[in-house]
């Protein structure tokens, strides 16, 4: 994974206006920081801007400074992310204005509309299931985390417990025979965490099998 590193072990970061003509401004304490280089996919885009605000909560990195941390983190090249910014000058950057027409630029290309962020979470829900290696415990996880995107992104969508359930057990991998085995565990009641909890106890090591 790409990473973007400022300073050393501590470093000290002056504004960037302070480090020209006039009186120096209190110089601001930041430890060694490392911001995740975003490559231009729109699927990452999200998670990635998430990464930067807590990081700039965390550390109360203000926007002169961040703006040169993004603008280092985006990478290069023709059509690549920092090439939709190339318009802005890196001094024009160094100010909060310029972190914001920045971001807004980046904004502007990455973050995909409500409609098709639901319908993308939609398919992935949907096609969720148990591939041949993966852990009985993976594909639980995957399966939960799928629902609740799907259920963030499309308050619209409501699904039973029952629906959740035979989703769960149908995409497990499991042979019928053995998906009898895991209901009859759970009394014959179509019960998501019931089923949840026997696929864990008494399938943790079907990737073994697969």
């Amino acid at each position: 994974m790409s990473e973007v590193g400022a300073g050393g072990d501590e470093e000290d970061i002056d504004d960037a206006a302070g480090s020209g003509a006039g009186p120096r401004k209190q110089d601001i304490k930041l430890p060694a920081l490392k911001l995740r280089t975003f490559t231009g996919e729109r699927k990452d885009y999200e998670e990635w801007r998430r990464e930067l605000r807590a990081m700039e909560l965390l550390y109360a990195i203000p926007p002169t400074h961040m703006a040169m941390l993004v603008y280092l983190a985006l990478e290069s090249g023709a059509g690549r992310p920092r090439d939709l910014v190339s318009h802005i000058e890196v001094e024009a950057l160094a100010t909060a204005k310029g972190y914001d027409e920045m971001m807004g630029v980046l904004d502007d290309e990455y973050i995909r509309e409500d409609y098709v962020k639901a319908g993308d979470v939609s398919k992935v829900y949907e096609r969720m299931r148990r591939d041949a290696g993966t852990t009985m415990k993976d594909y639980l996880l995957n399966l939960r985390c799928a629902k609740r995107m799907l259920e963030k992104e499309d308050k619209g969508t409501t699904i039973s417990d029952i629906s959740c359930a035979r989703h769960m057990l149908r995409r497990s991998r499991l042979s019928t025979i053995e998906q009898r085995q895991v209901l009859g565990a759970c009394g014959a009641v179509w019960n998501s965490a019931k089923i949840e909890s026997s696929l864990q106890l008494m399938f943790m090591d079907a990737h073994k099998d697969d």
